[in-house]
Parts: C-alpha cells; sequence; structure tokens
C-alpha cells in the first residue's frame, strides 16, 4: 500500500511549519524584550522623593580633566556657600553602603545643604562627577573649585535647578576616613 501526497498537502505542510516558526521567533522576541535588569538597591534617606521627570543622567563621555587625587583629610578646611535655587543632590556610583550618607554630612558641615541621596545608576563610576543643569554652570564649576578632592564635570541635557555629585571610586579613601572620623 503506498500512500500519495499531493501538492496540495505538501503545500499546507510548509505553512504549518512557516507558521510555527514565526510563532517560535515572535515569543522568544517578546520575552526577550519584557527582561529587566536587577533593581538597585535604595538607599533609606529622610529627602523628599524626587520628581518623576528628574533622571540621572548617563556617565559622560567626555568630562572636564580632573585634578590629580590628593589626601584628604575629612577636617579639610574649605567653605561652600549654597548655590541660589539650586538643589544639590549626592549619589552613590560605588555601591558601597551609605557612601552618600556620609558624603551628604560631610557637605552639610562645610556649608553645602543637600536636598537629595540616592544611589546613581549605575556603581561603575571610577571617579567623582558633578553633573548640573544648563542654568546652573557657574554654580557647578565653582563648587568643583572649592571641594579638596578632583571632579569632572558633565552639563546634563535637561532640566533645571538641579546639580549632582556622583561620587566615584576615587573617594574611598576619603569615606574611610569619614567612617571612622568622631560624630561632628
Amino acid at each position: 500500500m503506498t500512500i500519495s501526497v499531493g501538492a496540495d498537502m505538501k503545500g499546507s505542510m510548509l505553512g504549518l511549519v512557516a507558521g510555527v516558526i514565526v510563532a517560535v521567533v515572535a515569543v522568544v522576541f517578546i520575552y526577550n524584550s519584557m527582561q529587566t535588569p536587577d533593581p538597585v538597591p535604595l538607599q533609606t534617606t529622610s529627602a523628599p522623593p524626587q520628581a518623576a521627570e528628574q533622571v540621572t543622567p548617563p556617565a559622560p563621555e567626555t568630562v572636564v580633566p580632573l585634578r590629580e587625587p590628593a589626601a584628604v583629610e575629612p577636617g579639610a578646611d574649605w567653605r561652600a556657600s549654597p548655590p541660589a535655587g539650586a538643589r544639590v543632590r549626592v549619589s552613590n556610583g560605588t555601591g558601597r553602603p551609605l557612601m552618600g550618607s556620609r558624603f551628604a554630612k560631610y557637605f552639610t558641615a562645610h556649608g553645602l545643604t543637600v536636598h537629595l541621596i540616592r544611589n546613581a545608576n549605575s556603581y561603575e563610576y571610577r571617579r567623582t562627577v558633578i553633573f548640573y543643569n544648563p542654568d546652573q554652570r557657574d554654580n557647578a564649576h565653582a563648587l568643583a573649585a572649592i571641594v579638596p578632592f578632583p571632579v569632572g564635570l558633565a552639563e546634563a541635557s535637561v532640566g533645571r535647578g538641579e546639580i549632582e555629585f556622583v561620587l566615584g571610586f576615587d573617594l574611598i579613601t576619603l569615606d574611610e576616613a569619614l567612617k571612622t572620623a568622631p560624630p561632628a
């Protein structure tokens, strides 16, 4: 007994196989596009919540050249005057627990009020960077000149009134000193 398969049957089988392949590819594509990275653990703070439209800009491709790192003591004598109309944020770009909080206290002790403490968009910041909104350019450059450690500067293309210190691994030594310093 022989079974012969007609041209119509072969066409139907090919169409069915092609349909299954397309469906599998579509499911894989949708699944992969829905994957999200692990959430960044939040640092606790008593600062007011951040507005939804504000986003930390990505690490800059070009920054102002940094001064050479220098040993900085927590009690270094420097004083900042709070920029008029600016909100200063401190973001932890290293992933070290509570580093942002320690630096917020350090900045406050030197006259710079910090409005928000949080984790940066990445824990890969090798150098500390000050991101600033276009209207805060002069204030950001003045702060970079005052702080006793090297910082890069990068302008964020959107927003108003924000200056953000993103702490990098270059400040680990100072952070160690802040951890062991007696409370002010």
